[in-house]
């Protein structure tokens, strides 16, 4: 199971749940609206880097529908 470091979950990006259910233990990751922003900018970035998309526009575009997104969550 992945875990997201200590950095990220200081950074507030994630959040790690614990509880019991049915008598059995787990975890649960969730991502923060802050992290939600943080993965779309480095999404952005690598399709950038991969010439995907090459206008400013269109990653700027995709990046503002997100971050309007997580405001909604939040």
């Amino acid at each position: 199971m992945w875990i997201p470091t200590q950095a990220h979950l200081d950074a507030g990006r994630f959040v790690v749940r614990t509880g019991v259910s049915h008598g059995f233990a787990f975890n649960q990751i969730r991502v923060t609206p802050k992290g939600i922003v943080w993965l779309a900018s480095s999404i952005v970035g690598v399709v950038d880097r991969g010439k995907t998309s090459k206008c400013p526009e269109t990653q700027s575009d995709a990046l503002q529908l997100i971050i309007s997104f997580s405001h909604t969550l939040a």
